[in-house]
């Protein structure tokens, strides 16, 4: 099977982080509105991180027939990064997933692990592995899904007819008791 072109090219990593110092240290977000991942937020996630969690990707979507593991897909770099910059609340427990399964040394048993011993950290992570994997457009093709897409509904007429019951009804809302609209 042929290797995926990856999203982008991957970057260079800006620090020689550890991913296995403490997972409860402060990690900083992206803003609310996505754009691309500022990496100095995420020093953590250095060249070590990423290869232990392509490491992990590759455990929970290993390649299948004509579907590739998650490591075709640049999962690690640019396939994490759009993720994080989505969703920035999924850094911290990344973090902690990556931390402390790190001293496990197969990646299939640092899964079933953070599955069985840190159940919040195993959500995020594989939250973010399937995004990633299905992020990726090679993937969208496979499967044949390229994401949402606007349809062009043609309005009716409004039929007056119908409408008038509920009009002639008036409000039958109730009232925010705080007094919002």
């Amino acid at each position: 099977m042929m290797p995926l072109v990856p999203l982008v090219p991957p970057a260079s990593p800006t620090s020689p982080a550890s991913p296995t110092s403490p997972a409860s240290a402060t990690v900083p977000t992206a803003p609310a509105s996505a754009g691309p991942l500022d990496r100095t937020a995420y020093a953590w996630l250095d060249r070590s991180a990423r290869a232990w969690l392509e490491a992990l990707a590759d455990a929970l979507i290993p390649a299948d027939g004509e579907m590739p593991a998650a490591s075709a897909t640049d999962i690690a770099g640019a396939g994490v990064d759009a993720v994080l910059a989505a969703r920035p609340d999924l850094a911290p427990p990344l973090r902690e997933a990556l931390a402390c399964s790190a001293a496990i040394d197969h990646p299939a048993r640092a899964a079933q692990w953070l599955r069985e011993q840190h159940p919040l950290a195993f959500a995020a992570l594989a939250e973010i592995v399937a995004g990633a994997y299905f992020l990726h457009p090679e993937i969208q093709r496979r499967i044949g899904f390229y994401g949402r897409a606007a349809i062009p509904v043609e309005s009716a007429p409004v039929q007056a007819d119908l409408l008038a019951p509920v009009m002639h009804r008036g409000s039958i809302c109730r009232q925010d008791p705080r007094g919002a609209r």
